[in-house]
């Protein structure tokens, strides 16, 4: 199973030559099997003919077709996170200019076809919530299924946090089954604190034993990953130890809805602020404030988010 954040690195994929690392001539060495045995040949050189014929075309504002060349170049770099972020964009520039719907058929056989059809019907819906989460779904099976080879993780985790924050525009009608496909999704890349997220916003809908449960689960494991990292990184098992009582009670807050979340706010805003340049108590922080869910508390949490990003260069803080 690939780990979400765990020395993994998008942008790049792997290169070391013009094709990218093993180019493979055909496409045998460097395909990995799709289900009817066929996969995607990794090559940054074709990669960046179609991204800079997808540049003029938007310049141009021939949009559609900047779509159909940034899908082909995503074909053979598929983990260039820069890439798809310029994609979002241009397909925000398209519907700004009034661009309409548009469904596709399969661009490929392989897995990483699967997610960037996915991927291509949102960029020709931007906004639309079903599309992010059927990306999110394939690039998830892309990435346990292909591993390093299409290294998915981090561009999941990126259409993840984004479909998150769009299923909760106030234009978009609540979809509680969403919010669920997506916890599920990003349960088994181990992107805990963007599921938690999912979680806390499907209680809002509907507010039931299973999602209470799920949860529970996703803070104690997103707190445990946390702070497996900040031992790697030299906190220690002695700072695990010592915050163990604090998240211990932590947990038993978030067991609680309406007026004590004001409580819970208030108790992780007083450890975070004892060390702010604690990234992992501020993560706590936004999670509490997110709890809220209203206007005031988003914006806090954006702002700190940003402030964090900008600080340490982090992608999740993005």
């Amino acid at each position: 199973m690939a780990l979400f954040g765990l020395g993994k690195k998008s942008g790049g994929g792997k290169s070391g030559d013009g094709d990218g690392g093993k180019s493979g001539g055909g496409g045998g060495d460097a395909t990995r099997n799709g289900d009817d045995g066929q996969g995607f040949s990794r090559s940054l050189r074709k990669a960046n003919t179609f991204f800079d014929y997808g540049d003029t075309a938007a310049d141009a504002k021939n949009f559609d077709y900047a779509i159909e060349c940034y899908i082909g170049g995503l074909r053979h770099n598929p983990d260039n996170l820069q890439r798809h972020e310029q994609l979002h964009d241009i397909a925000k520039r398209r519907s700004v200019n009034g661009g309409k719907p548009i469904k596709h058929k399969a661009v490929g056989p392989s897995l990483v076809d699967k997610m960037l059809r996915a991927e291509k019907n949102w960029a020709c819906d931007w906004s639309n919530v079903d599309h992010m989460v059927e990306a999110v779904e394939a690039a998830v099976e892309a990435d346990l299924r292909e591993g390093e080879e299409a290294n998915l993780g981090e561009v999941a985790y990126w259409i993840g946090r984004l479909a998150v924050d769009y299923a909760a525009n106030p234009n978009v009608k609540p979809n509680r089954k969403n919010y669920i496909r997506l916890i599920d999704a990003l349960e088994k890349i181990s992107a805990f604190d963007v599921a938690l997220l999912a979680a806390q916003r499907a209680m809002h809908i509907k507010d039931d034993d299973d999602i209470r449960a799920r949860i529970k689960d996703l803070t104690a494991r997103n707190w445990t990953r946390n702070a497996e990292t900040s031992s790697e990184e030299g906190g220690g098992s002695r700072g695990m130890l010592k915050n163990s009582d604090e998240q211990a009670r932590i947990q038993a807050e978030l067991d609680t809805t309406g007026s004590q979340t004001d409580k819970l706010i208030a108790a992780v805003r007083e450890k975070y602020e004892e060390n702010p340049e604690d990234m992992d108590r501020l993560q706590k922080l936004v999670d509490a404030i997110l709890r809220a869910d209203d206007n005031e508390h988003d914006k806090e949490a954006a702002a700190l988010l940003t402030q964090a990003y900008e600080k340490t260069g982090q992608y999740r803080f993005k």
